[in-house]
């Protein structure tokens, strides 16, 4: 955790309850992936050590910042570093970001629940995902929402925890489930939104949007109820990858994350809940793209299907 640390007030209740323990890890010089120095409040700790009435929450303190990496490549180095702490065969590795919220975080440790049933699946290095819904601005009557028509999905869990490049595992299957993750992202302040963009991993890339924030901050404040049917994304890398951008009103986080709850897609056909002839469509679609992936064996397939994926 850095900057964002605030947000774990919201995505350590949405976890709290169906996890064994939670482990927060926090550079021991308060610095980002940049080398840029934070700070996090005493409130914040108190309220950590007044919620966590289970005694489930450990802070792991270590240096994640390293001049000579990218800030990607700390990033992957912390990850790595948290799962050696946590101990890598103990059980299912969930990462999930600070400002990274469980829409209902049981339904994916049911998902994790039917995995297990498979001794097969269990000998395989897995990665499970869950489909993201980004919330790209915080509106007085609700907010701007980034999905993906097909499902926006992320690796947050696997049984081996040797992460390649950030969330991603080399030579690992990727099962998809039906749990949602709302990503509270931009939704924040104008000042708070430009510091995320500055401390993000992925700014030392050669890309306007992180070189020059402001540039498209002008856009983002652009953006309303009236004005977001205009745009399919923000940035450019998601302008033409199925993305669309739609107004959700809502009164606060909570309410939100129950709206999200009620429209959670089928992620098995990722065509949302479907009927009549675009239900039989999606069916034979979903056949057809089966040959169209890259291929699984014949007893992964097979495994699958009995854990019910």
């Amino acid at each position: 955790m850095s900057h964002d640390y605030e947000y774990l007030r919201w995505s350590i209740p949405a976890v709290y309850e169906h996890a064994d323990s939670i482990t927060l890890a926090v550079d021991k010089d308060c610095r980002t992936w940049h080398g840029k120095e934070f700070s996090i409040s005493d409130d914040f700790f108190d309220w950590l050590k007044a919620f966590d009435v289970q005694s489930k929450i450990k802070i792991y303190r270590d240096d994640f910042y390293v001049s000579s990496l990218l800030p990607l490549e700390n990033d992957t180095r912390e990850r790595n570093m948290l799962a050696e702490f946590m101990g890598r065969d103990e059980g299912w590795h969930i990462q999930v970001d600070a400002d990274e919220v469980f829409v209902d975080f049981k339904s994916f440790v049911d998902s994790l629940s039917k995995v297990e049933k498979s001794r097969f699946l269990l000998e395989q290095t897995l990665m499970i995902c869950a489909d993201y819904v980004g919330l790209l601005k915080s509106l007085p009557s609700g907010g701007i929402l980034q999905e993906k028509e097909k499902g926006w999905y992320f690796p947050v869990a696997t049984n081996r925890p040797y992460y390649s490049a950030v969330r991603n595992i080399d030579s690992s299957i990727e099962i998809k489930t039906q749990s949602r993750i709302l990503h509270l992202w931009y939704g924040r302040t104008r000042e708070e939104v430009i510091k995320k963009i500055a401390n993000t991993g992925h700014n030392h890339k050669k890309d306007k949007f992180y070189q020059c924030p402001e540039l498209y901050m002008k856009l983002w404040d652009f953006l309303d109820e009236q004005t977001c049917p205009f745009f399919k994304a923000l940035h450019p890398a998601f302008f033409d990858s199925g993305f669309k951008l739609s107004y959700c009103k809502y009164g606060d986080v909570h309410e939100l994350i129950d709206l999200c709850k009620q429209s959670t897609k089928e992620a098995d056909d990722g065509f949302g809940k479907l009927s009549g002839k675009k239900a039989l469509v999606a069916k034979i679609w979903k056949k057809i793209s089966r040959f169209l992936k890259k291929p699984k064996s014949k007893k992964i397939r097979q495994e699958l299907r009995k854990a019910g994926f």
